[in-house]
């Protein structure tokens, strides 16, 4: 070898050596280009009403800000582009994407949600620690003597805002190192904080409203590997979620008494919030392509959720014996089981088959509780029953979905379909339901710019194995809308049609109708018995001229529904005359219209816009002939409107300059019964402490002044 070297080495050397003088240097990569963009804001904002209520998941405060900024950066192999949005605001957003070479790719982002209840909720109650809330002793102690000196013990109260955040962080990446394999991860992390307004009852006659504390954290964490070549994927990935909350419990001041009694009450109540939970699962998932253009893929999740929190004692009532409980900590696990398998195929031009099975067992796995006593609320120790046992609510389900579509000619399609979902119960009334869906819907289009779709679909569930003895001491007539046996028929209608290129429109109707049978109790079974739904819809797009653009739309739909119940006593409890029904019925309309002119003179855009939403609800209560119950009440129509319109003009000064000015108007009307300020007129109510949380209407103009800076 080093003679055959050493003989070609003259020879190769000049060669290689001129090569090298001839080739040329590659040419400097280009210097990373910057460009980016800045609006800059100033807003006014007037609102007469519920201000609280017209931000409520927004910021819409009065001053400058920066309502958007995004800048990217460019190399040779590179990208990066970071912005905001609300910046400052506390509906502020912040995101980052950074990708190299198309191997690599980061995603950052952080949004900032606000929902702000409201700005002038007052309450009696002082925050002692986080989830202990207090009144002064001196205020229990006349509110214990005379119930009638709470009014005077509200009045004057000060107002406080009561809102929540919820802050949201998220970070992806995605790293490829050869064109068939992918390795991801993914962080999320959001933390929740402030109050929300929660009912703490000392029982049937005496509830209290508080602010209770929010103080959650939840990170969410993704991890998989997944491998792509032409006709096949496979992916394996990791999920993990942990849900810690930092106020376990809410222990609050009884306005109504100041000293622990046996027999009157607690001078407190407490009561535990969301516990800290985990939940872990891994998924195995995959697809390959077949002959016959087929398609299949398919999955398996197994996952488990834990939750071993402290438990409370039975009472906080002092003057009650503190029976121990049978065990310390819950020991809650659930363990889930999902498949997930799918059939596509197109064996030729005009036929589409479908076939997909899901399956889905949550297997609850906690030790039930056999405590002999029970304290209810905090008053009264009960053994009327040998044992307080929990029943663990384990479920399998299974579905499976089969569609076929056929072309008939060119451009018309027939498409029918079969559903089946079973599903097996612990400890519900129905051991088994099975719901049984039929479906089919013809598409086609005439004249080419005509578009017919009608859609029909009808299901049908039953019940099997029915146990009375989750029944005891309810009425047997009873049944549970989820799982009761159903009768569903839908029909859908939708027309379109663009005769011209400067018209389109469209109209579509729909119709539902939900039964439930209850064969063995006639028309006298207790629970939802019926539901109707029904919408319509239509909407205009016009083009008059090159630069304007017109739409209209607009909605109607309906629900009603019939319930039926029975108020009794156990001395009453078979007696049908006090059997007492309620028909619910509501009905919206909506609005929307828009008007678009682009690029007229000066350079100038005008976007106008206005919607609209009103409904009205009724509920008519009324009794079986020959009732033994007083004729009820009829109840006032509850009323929602809401309504905006917006104006947006916008001018280029320049390439790189424009100036926007912006203007919306929101009003919302209210009449609601339950929570309007004509019912609730005050915080202290017969039995009752309210936060003055109430729905009231607002009207609210605002204006932007917008100065956007383009760069490059």
């Amino acid at each position: 070898m080093r003679c055959k070297l050493a003989i070609f080495l003259p020879i190769l050397l000049p060669v290689l050596a001129g090569t090298a003088v001839a080739q040329t240097p590659p040419p400097a990569p280009p210097p990373p280009a910057t460009t980016g963009v800045v609006d800059l804001g100033l807003r006014f904002t007037d609102v007469s009403g519920d201000a609280a209520r017209y931000q409520r998941f927004r910021d819409l405060g009065n001053g400058g800000f920066i309502d958007g900024l995004s800048v990217e950066r460019r190399g040779p192999n590179w990208n990066l582009q970071i912005g905001g949005n609300q910046v400052g605001r506390r509906d502020q957003r912040y995101w980052a994407q950074y990708r190299h070479s198309g191997r690599l790719k980061v995603t950052f982002l952080f949004d900032q949600v606000p929902l702000l209840m409201s700005d002038d909720t007052r309450t009696l109650y002082t925050v002692e620690s986080p989830g202990v809330l207090r009144i002064a002793d001196a205020v229990q102690a006349d509110v214990q003597a005379s119930a009638s000196r709470l009014a005077g013990a509200v009045a004057g109260l000060g107002t406080f805002r009561m809102e929540s955040r919820r802050k949201l962080t998220r970070l992806d990446v995605v790293y490829r190192p050869t064109r068939e394999l992918d390795l991801k991860f993914s962080l999320l992390n959001t933390v929740r904080e402030g109050t929300m307004p929660w009912g703490a009852t000392f029982g049937f006659s005496n509830a209290a409203e508080v602010a209770a504390p929010i103080d959650t954290r939840t990170t969410d964490v993704l991890a998989g590997v997944e491998w792509v070549t032409a006709n096949r994927t496979f992916r394996v990935t990791y999920d993990g979620s942990w849900f810690d909350n930092h106020v376990p419990a809410l222990v609050w001041d009884n306005p109504w008494r100041a000293v622990d009694s046996a027999t009157l009450g607690s001078s407190q109540g407490r009561m535990a919030l969301w516990p800290d939970s985990t939940l872990h699962s891994i998924t195995a998932a995959g697809s390959i392509r077949m002959r016959a253009r087929t398609h299949l893929n398919g999955g398996v999740t197994i996952g488990r959720g834990r939750q071993n929190d402290a438990l409370l004692p039975l009472t906080i009532n002092a003057q009650l014996p503190q029976t121990p409980l049978s065990r310390p900590t819950t020991e809650a696990e659930v363990r889930n089981l999902a498949v997930n398998l799918g059939l596509t195929s197109r064996p030729n031009s005009k036929l589409w088959l479908s076939a997909r099975l899901r399956y889905y067992d949550s297997d609850n796995r906690m030790p039930a509780f056999t405590d002999p006593s029970y304290v209810r609320l905090d008053q009264l120790v009960t053994t009327t029953f040998t044992a307080i046992a929990t029943r663990p609510l384990s479920f399998t389900r299974a579905n499976i979905d089969l569609d076929a579509s056929y072309t008939l000619r060119p451009f018309t399609a027939l498409r029918v379909g079969y559903s089946r979902d079973a599903s097996d119960r612990e400890n519900r009334i129905f051991e088994r339901t099975t719901e049984d869906v039929v479906r089919a819907s013809l598409d086609t289009t005439v004249f080419g710019w005509l578009t017919l779709r009608g859609i029909g679909e009808r299901a049908a569930r039953t019940g099997s194995g029915l146990r009375p003895e989750l029944l005891a001491r309810k009425q047997p007539a009873t049944r549970h809308f989820d799982i009761a046996n159903r009768d569903r028929d839908r029909v859908t209608a939708l027309v379109q049609a663009a005769p011209w290129k400067v018209i389109g429109f469209s109209v579509s109707a729909s119709k539902g109708v939900e039964t439930y049978n209850n064969a063995e109790f006639g028309a006298a079974g207790f629970g939802l018995r019926d539901a109707d739904t029904r919408m319509m819809t239509a909407s205009v797009d016009l083009l008059p001229a090159e630069k304007v653009a017109v739409g209209i739309w607009y909605a109607y739909e309906t629900y009603s529904a019939f319930q039926r119940s029975r108020q009794a006593t156990a001395a009453l409890f078979t007696d049908a005359r006090r059997d007492w029904m309620v028909n619910s019925d509501e009905r919206v309309h909506t609005w929307s219209v828009s008007l678009d002119l682009t690029n007229l003179r000066d350079k100038m855009d005008v976007q106008v816009g206005y919607d609209s939403s009103r409904s009205s609800a009724t509920y008519l209560y009324g009794v079986v002939p020959g009732s033994t119950l007083a004729a009820p009440m009829p109840l006032p129509v509850v009323r929602n409107i809401v309504e905006t319109a917006r104006a947006e003009f916008s001018w280029a000064l320049s390439s790189r300059v424009s100036l926007g000015l912006l203007y919306r108007f929101d009003r919302y009307r209210v009449d609601d019964f339950a929570m309007g300020p004509a019912t609730m007129t005050r915080l202290d109510m017969p039995g009752s402490l309210f936060l003055g949380y109430l729905y009231r209407p607002y009207r609210a103009n605002s204006a932007w002044l917008r100065l956007s800076y383009r760069w490059q």
